[in-house]
């Protein structure tokens, strides 16, 4: 009988003084965070009013200066330019607000149309 409860005392004591093992790599992120798994490009939102309609709104980014050089014309507010870099100055100042954008596809010589309208 007492050798029962000795080794029943040495047994709790080795569990419970025993070192963890299973969580070896402390500090080291299991799960990836929201940035790492989230779309870069694209933005999704859902929204249901209140008479139960949803409502779904998609926006996109868009890059209107990787085209090949010589392949485009912007219009800024009906006046042409070719200059990617002007083009990007006068919508890079501050308080630009874009009014509309529109993208033509290439016509038959491989040029293409950007119109942009800003205050």
């Amino acid at each position: 009988m007492k050798a029962r409860i000795v080794f029943a005392l040495l047994f709790a004591f080795g569990l419970t003084h025993c070192p963890a093992f299973s969580q070896s790599q402390k500090g080291q992120q299991l799960l990836p965070s929201y940035d790492q798994i989230r779309q870069k490009e694209r933005e999704i939102d859902d929204y249901i009013n209140q008479d139960g309609m949803a409502q779904i709104t998609q926006k996109d980014s868009v890059n209107l200066f990787n085209y090949p050089s010589g392949t485009v014309t912007y219009l800024l507010n009906g006046k042409p330019s070719s200059d990617i870099q002007y083009v990007k100055r006068v919508l890079s100042r501050k308080g630009r607000i874009i009014e509309s954008l529109s993208i033509h596809r290439p016509d038959q010589h491989g040029k293409r149309l950007i119109e942009i309208k800003y205050e």
